[in-house]
């Protein structure tokens, strides 16, 4: 069964093996992925700053996606998805863990931003406190997802490399710190590949990187080579993980050094190659 349902700009596609999805029907119809605090916040695209994560939704989808995973066996399961779907595969990762084997975001976000001239005029200090909250509640549970993988473009517009550089930055120390067993990693799309979905488009939001990251020949080398190579390695769900050890792509003793020109908050750290 397809469902459509069309809230303003924004469309939700449901498909279910079969009628019986009341709750999540009922919560599609009647809410958006993320409620507002204030009716302006729709209006003027900062949601995802003045929201709050719908954890009703959240909850309904993944024993969704549990349900079918079991139903058909599946011997893994990934969260992906670009721009606000990117958001939307954050935010999975985040309300179940437990439940993915690899979470991918592609020109995501997340809650608030530390960006201080945010395409979409998100005031601050408030802003960075609200991304702030984000990462230390939310963003640190990504660290139970044996893989989490995020790309993105520098210079992208609409969505903040640096925001996402810190969500990754988190998750890998939280890992570190926790002796969590996960693999998270940052892949940059070059600034000249960052409008390639619309070359001809005189305003440039470098948020336009779809087709080269996802469906173009170019993205295997870009994403899917490298996400197959760390799912293969990563262990099962429920299995015994004693003998897989992460890539360790935030160095402990590095952690703090300048070598990040831009860092996504006040704090000095380092990406150090594995």
């Amino acid at each position: 069964m397809f469902i459509y349902i069309s809230r303003g700009r924004h469309q939700h596609v449901v498909i279910c093996t079969n009628a019986n999805v009341p709750e999540l029907l009922e919560i599609l119809l009647t809410k958006s992925a993320a409620e507002f605090a204030e009716e302006g916040s729709w209006s003027k695209e900062l949601g995802f700053v003045f929201g709050h994560l719908h954890y009703n939704f959240l909850n309904a989808l993944t024993e969704k996606i549990n349900e079918l995973s079991s139903e058909f066996n599946a011997e893994r399961i990934i969260a992906m998805g670009y721009s606000m779907g990117g958001f939307g595969a954050i935010q999975l990762g985040c309300f179940a863990p437990e439940l993915f084997d690899a979470v991918v975001s592609v020109a995501g976000y997340g809650m608030g931003t530390s960006e201080p001239n945010s395409g979409y005029g998100a005031p601050q200090p408030v802003s960075g406190e609200i991304f702030d909250l984000f990462l230390e509640r939310e963003a640190c549970k990504l660290a139970r997802v044996p893989v989490v993988l995020a790309v993105h473009a520098p210079s992208d517009m609409c969505s903040s490399f640096r925001d996402v550089s810190a969500i990754i930055q988190k998750t890998q120390e939280t890992a570190w710190d926790t002796w969590e067993r996960s693999t998270a990693k940052l892949v940059r799309v070059p600034d000249g590949m960052a409008n390639s979905d619309h070359p001809g488009k005189k305003r440039k939001s470098n948020h336009g990187y779809f087709n080269c990251t996802l469906l173009h020949n170019g993205s295997e080398k870009m994403l899917w080579r490298e996400l197959r190579r760390l799912v293969d390695r990563a262990p099962q769900r429920g299995g015994d993980s004693m003998d897989w050890e992460p890539e360790r792509g935030w160095g402990r003793s590095r952690r703090w050094s300048r070598m990040y020109e831009d860092p996504p908050n006040s704090r000095s750290w380092g990406w150090c190659p594995t």
